[in-house]
């Protein structure tokens, strides 16, 4: 578990690097990040750092042989390390809900057919997409690897895809029946209505006029 020095020390370490050089230069300064941008740059950097501390300290989450491939059992209890450390610490469980809640649609729809929470399946895409990078110096005894890495997702891919597939065919069923199909038969029956309907009101109107005025005379 990381401890609040170590949390303290990887939010120091995404922050920007100050220049310490005095040597003058004709060359503008580099235009500075959005606060959005950099806060974004400092969470994917605080992440990663978490995927590399639960890679360091608990490497038997790796295949024990280095050339057996990761499968989609191991990144899923990598994932979960990571999701039970950022459940200790405020911080990074709310940047984690904060980013999956701008997962779209389909894909919170395809989380929940598969009853995955978004927060979780949040840290498992940094593991994804992190693992090749920083998974060449580990192995699954703490040993350096000299070999390639292979990762095999296909068990998650299958069931994913299969939700994806499912979860969209019911938003387009859903939009179907939220928009009726008219056909020009039915359009025309609707303007002849709208009209008779428009027609009906007119002469009411007139006959209510014409009444009142014989009142007034009488």
């Amino acid at each position: 578990m990381l401890t609040p020095s170590q949390i303290s020390h990887y939010a120091a370490v995404t922050s920007p690097e100050k220049s310490t050089s005095t040597t003058l230069t004709t060359q503008q300064p580099p235009a500075p990040l959005s606060a959005t941008a950099t806060q974004s740059a400092q969470s994917y950097q605080l992440m990663k750092n978490l995927l590399r501390h639960v890679l360091q300290t608990q490497p038997t989450l790796l295949p024990f042989v280095p050339s057996t491939p990761i499968t989609s059992t191991h990144i899923d209890n990598i994932a979960h390390t990571m999701w039970q450390i950022a459940f200790k610490h405020v911080v990074m469980l709310q940047r984690a809900c904060q980013y999956s809640a701008m997962f779209s649609p389909l894909k919170l729809a395809a989380l929940a057919k598969l009853n995955f929470l978004p927060s979780w399946w949040f840290f498992r895409d940094l593991v994804v997409g992190g693992l090749p990078e920083l998974i060449k110096g580990v192995d699954g005894k703490g040993e350096e690897k000299v070999c390639g890495v292979v990762i095999d997702d296909r068990e998650m891919q299958g069931a994913w895809n299969e939700a994806i597939k499912w979860c969209g065919n019911v938003i387009a069923r859903r939009e179907r029946v939220a928009t009726p199909v008219v056909t020009e038969e039915e359009r025309e029956k609707w303007e002849v209505l709208q009209v008779a309907q428009e027609e009906e009101l007119m002469l009411d109107s007139k006959m209510t006029d014409c009444g009142e005025g014989e009142e007034g005379e009488e």
